[in-house]
Formats: structure tokens, C-alpha cells, sequence
């Protein structure tokens, strides 16, 4: 049986590629987020999703490695493809979404990365209207200094985030004639 990988950053359209994916094959298809979350809720240690990236990074990296063995185990009767995020934000920093030490178990027969401009990433993170965290994000950015892309910037202000820029009046230029 094979196993495939399919991964990318939050907003790198992994999701789309998966799902055109899974229209032109038969794999079964396992979120690798969904298998931890499923492990965290029956040891009592989270009650949802969100709640798992808030957990010790040790207890996130056990739970990762369960969910390595089950996904394995999945793979050695059907055809799968596991997707997630190459990253994953926690209050301590980032951690890899699918850690190497894992991907070794895993073992895939195929590894999909998929990427995407920044500005189209964040354009996508921004529009959707679901990722509140996103807005939080960027405001602590620019708190920071950051300074966004004109096509970042763009949006920053289509979403509230900030101020419409003021307009100024071109200077006034006097137009010479031409003495021929």
C-alpha cells in the first residue's frame, strides 16, 4: 500500500490540492492534526483542537508520535494520504508540524510540499474569516515594526487593521510654453 504526505504552510493551498487529489484517487485521507486532537481527547488531555497547540511542547511531541504509529498502521492496508501544516504556532514558539523523527516512522512513498508567494498566503489567511488569530497576529507585527508588502499592506487596511492612508495633493507644477 503507499502513503503519501501532502504538506504546506497554513494558507499555501494544500487543502485545494488535496481535495482535487482526492477526486482523481482512491486514498484514504487522514489529517494528521485530526489523529492528534483524537489521541489528546482520549487521554482527557484537551476537549478540542484548539486547545491542543496549548499543550507542553514534550506532551505535543508524544502525541505526535502516536499519531505517526496509527496513520503507519493505517497505511499498511489501505493507500493513504496524510495531510498537515509544516508548521505549528504554540504559546512556547513553533514546532514542526510533522517532525522528522516522525516522517521517519511514517516512511512515505511520496513527500508534497506545496508553496506559495507570502502575499498570496497572507491574502488567503486574512480573507478567510474563520482564522481570527491572523488579525491578532499582524497587529502584534506592526506593533514590532514589521513592515508589510504593498499588496499586504492593502489588506491590512481592507480589514480594519490599519488606517486608511491620507491622501495628498500632488504638487502643483507651473507648465512652460515653448518659445519656437
Amino acid at each position: 500500500m503507499k502513503l503519501v504526505v501532502l504538506t504546506g504552510i497554513p494558507g499555501s493551498g494544500s487543502t485545494t490540492v488535496l481535495k482535487k487529489t482526492l477526486e482523481e484517487v482512491d486514498y484514504l485521507h487522514l489529517n494528521y492534526g485530526d489523529i492528534m486532537t483524537e489521541i489528546a481527547v482520549e487521554k482527557g488531555l484537551v476537549e478540542n483542537r484548539d486547545e491542543l497547540r496549548k499543550l507542553p511542547a514534550d506532551t505535543q511531541k508524544e502525541i505526535q508520535k502516536e499519531a505517526g504509529l496509527r496513520i503507519k498502521e493505517r497505511s499498511e492496508s489501505e493507500n493513504v494520504i496524510v495531510d498537515t501544516h509544516c508548521t505549528i504556532s504554540t504559546p512556547a514558539g513553533f514546532l514542526p508540524g510533522l517532525p522528522k523523527w516522525v516522517l521517519e516512522g511514517l516512511n512515505p512513498d511520496t513527500f508534497i510540499l506545496v508553496e506559495a508567494h507570502p502575499d498570496e498566503i497572507m491574502v488567503r489567511r486574512m480573507s478567510d474569516e474563520t482564522r481570527q488569530r491572523d488579525a491578532e497576529k499582524a497587529k502584534d507585527w506592526l506593533a514590532k515594526g514589521v513592515q508589510p508588502t504593498d499588496t499586504v499592506k492593502n489588506i491590512l487596511v481592507n480589514q480594519g487593521i490599519l488606517p486608511k492612508p491620507t491622501k495628498l495633493s500632488p504638487a502643483k507644477t507651473k507648465v512652460r510654453k515653448s518659445s519656437k
